[in-house]
């Protein structure tokens, strides 16, 4: 197995990125760049990556790989500008709340490729401490969301390692279910 950037989750969606061959990649929430880096350094099938922040102290930290574009600005513009591109994978993990979680993961969705995937972090605080802005907000509550209104488009499942990784795929609808 390779070395992990110590979160937890990033071997996960590192190995997910490669199985399911996905080509493009968009990382919302970069803080040191960790996440970000170890997936292009381990995923070299990636043809684009794009990594948003609004520090900008993030582009010390951020990939040299040519195929990585670091983009200052809040996920809200980001999505904006990207709004006439899709991608295949998608990881979630910049301001701790509900409503600002949810708000990205519409607008990931609508830029996302059928069968693509949205990782979501923070959707599994272990307690109420972990509850507040420090730590996880109220980004769980973005999964009972998906839940309840997106299951009709969308397939969902939380794992409770370091905060919770909920991990949704989009499904390609045209495409029924096999039945039983």
């Amino acid at each position: 197995m390779r070395k992990n950037n110590g979160y937890g989750y990033t071997n996960i969606i590192s190995t997910i990125i490669n199985g399911c061959g996905f080509e493009s990649y968009v990382e919302i929430g970069l803080f040191e760049c960790k996440n970000f880096n170890f997936i292009i350094d381990n995923n070299p099938q990636l043809s684009i990556s794009y990594g948003v922040d609004i520090d900008p102290k993030c582009l010390g930290f951020f990939s040299k790989n040519q195929k990585c574009k670091f983009i200052n600005t809040s996920s809200d513009n980001f999505f904006e500008q990207v709004k006439n591109e899709t991608f295949d994978c998608i990881f979630i993990d910049s301001h701790h709340s509900f409503s600002q979680s949810l708000k990205d993961f519409k607008n990931g969705l609508n830029i996302l490729n059928d069968d693509g995937i949205i990782f979501i972090h923070d959707t599994y605080p272990p307690n109420m401490t972990y509850t507040t802005e420090n730590y996880c907000g109220d980004v769980y509550k973005t999964y009972i969301e998906i839940m309840k209104n997106h299951s009709s488009v969308c397939e969902i499942v939380t794992l409770p390692i370091k905060f919770g990784l909920s991990i949704v795929r989009k499904r390609n609808i045209t495409t029924p279910l096999p039945t039983l």
